[in-house]
């Protein structure tokens, strides 16, 4: 599996030896990884800093999972991907988290391999949209700074 460069990842577990355990795996394949072990700190880490992914577990204290979820899809600016990694494994729970606002959903227990694939697609994904929208601004910035000021005149 390639290693990818970079990758912050917030791991929102509130089991001590699953969250280590997750951490692990994910840092063993080149990304960064930090924790918060219930709902209101994996917010208050979000406005910290920029995440790529947040590893989301549902069933978290002080705030579930949907909900902490469903605040990030309201957040401004870029925001991380977000995969539920739980041990709800009905459809509905499945359908319940993507409607909130993920973007993929893995039961526990979990293989690593499977774990390091689907962040690995996760972070590729959201690397090339945060380039793309760099990208754009760059260019909305450059004609805005040609003469006339991206300005645009009919006769």
């Amino acid at each position: 599996m390639a290693v990818l460069q970079g990758g912050l990842i917030l791991v929102v577990e509130d089991h001590p030896t699953i969250a280590e355990l997750i951490g692990e795996c994910l840092e063993r394949i080149g990304f960064e990884v930090e924790f918060a072990c219930d709902g209101l700190a994996a917010l208050e880490r979000l406005e910290q800093r920029a995440y790529d992914l947040v590893i989301l577990d549902r069933s978290l204290p002080r705030l579930d999972g949907i909900e902490v979820c469903r605040r990030i899809a309201r957040g401004r600016g870029v925001k991380p991907a977000v995969l539920m990694l739980t041990a709800h494994e009905a459809w509905a729970d499945k359908v319940s988290a993507l409607e909130a606002g993920a973007d993929d959903y893995l039961t526990k227990p979990f293989a690593p391999a499977e774990l390091q694939a689907r962040v690995t697609a996760l972070i590729e994904r959201s690397q090339t949209k945060a380039t793309a929208m760099a990208l754009q601004v760059a260019a909305l910035a450059l004609a805005d700074a040609a003469p006339g000021g991206g300005a645009r005149t009919t006769s």
